[in-house]
């Protein structure tokens, strides 16, 4: 029998397997399982739990009630070495005397008579990462100064090592105000720990 031959018959007996099936089903959702027709169902009945006691009080013993006391310390032990803190540096080729560090300013005849306009030259923050693993180095940068006395066009020259120190000073020359001075500055800022 070739396979032409068997298709109608598998046809055939897959349809009646299918229908058979629906009519099982069928008579499954019809009659409840346990009943017989006709009869009615029970009705459902709910039932609350009893109240329980309440669980006995917790009796603790005094001595688990009171804390162990020890005696505290007062005193540090003699074996104990003190050990000196590495302190931050950071030195600028600029002496802290002068205009560079806010200790002077200048008279403007442009800006109304007698008018005093400081300097301020804040010291670079020692970058976190930097202090915590023990980096030292230093940055040369250039800048010029604006006429209201902001820093402007900063440029680094050279920074050792590289993207230590760069960021502590674009923000540390953000802030300077530098009224008086002209022209293009040069830099040298160290960061190093004191001994």
């Amino acid at each position: 029998m070739n396979s032409y031959a068997r298709l109608p018959m598998s046809l055939m007996l897959a349809a009646a397997a299918t229908l058979s099936l629906f009519f099982l089903m069928s008579q499954l959702i019809q009659t409840p399982t346990g009943m017989v027709s006709g009869e009615t169902q029970p009705p459902i009945q709910f039932v609350q739990p009893k109240e329980q006691e309440p669980p006995p009080p917790i009796v603790r013993s005094p001595e688990l009630t009171e804390p162990d006391k020890k005696p505290i310390p007062t005193a540090v032990s003699a074996d104990v070495k003190r050990q000196p803190i590495k302190r931050p540096r950071i030195d600028s080729l600029i002496g802290s005397e002068g205009p560079a560090f806010g200790t002077s300013g200048r008279l403007s005849n442009d800006d109304g008579p007698g008018l005093f306009q400081p300097s301020m030259k804040t010291q670079p923050a020692y970058p976190y990462d930097a202090r915590v693993n023990g980096i030292e180095g230093y940055v040369v940068f250039s800048y010029r100064v604006s006429p209201t006395g902001r820093v402007i066009d900063l440029e680094i020259v050279e920074a050792k090592p590289r993207g230590a120190f760069e960021q502590a000073i674009r923000d540390a020359t953000a802030r300077w105000s530098l009224p008086g001075l002209s022209g293009t500055q040069v830099e040298r800022i160290d960061f190093r720990f004191d001994d």
